[in-house]
């Protein structure tokens, strides 16, 4: 579940399931924080099992983590990955990714730093990471210690 989140920008958050001997665990992980279903016997709990799936197959892709304001584009010459981004209603084609080192830790901020393109084809750097509401933005702390 951490290797999905740390490759793939337009994932918010991923589900997982774990099977022991007749034990079903359902994971949730997202920057925040990672939880876990208690266990149950799904030879003994057939309804909650199949509930379980019914639940991921007629799920939206925005509640199966998926962020509708990232989507995929396509691969480049040297096969990197482009992404669209929409931001306040602009869409960004990524050319390059600057940073993402980050995105491998599973909890925390996530950052990436991409070279991108707007509609008009003027190259810009888009940053992306998952911010705590409880949290100042960047441009405050800044703003803080001048």
């Amino acid at each position: 579940m951490s290797r999905i989140l740390a490759l793939d920008p337009c994932r918010r958050f991923t589900l997982g399931f774990t099977i022991e001997d007749c034990s079903f665990r359902l994971w949730v992980l997202n920057r925040g924080t990672l939880l876990r279903t208690k266990a149950f016997d799904f030879m003994k709990d057939q309804r909650s099992l199949v509930t379980v799936f019914l639940s991921f197959a007629f799920s939206s892709a925005e509640n199966m983590g998926w962020d509708p304001t990232i989507t995929f584009s396509h691969r480049d010459s040297e096969n990197r990955r482009q992404y669209n981004i929409i931001v306040k209603e602009r869409v960004y084609k990524t050319v390059k990714t600057l940073s993402d080192y980050s995105a491998d830790n599973p909890l925390g901020r996530a950052t990436r730093v991409w070279k991108v393109q707007d509609a008009q084809g003027k190259t810009r750097v888009l940053k992306d990471l998952w911010l705590e509401h409880d949290r100042l933005e960047e441009h405050k702390i800044y703003e803080n210690i001048l």
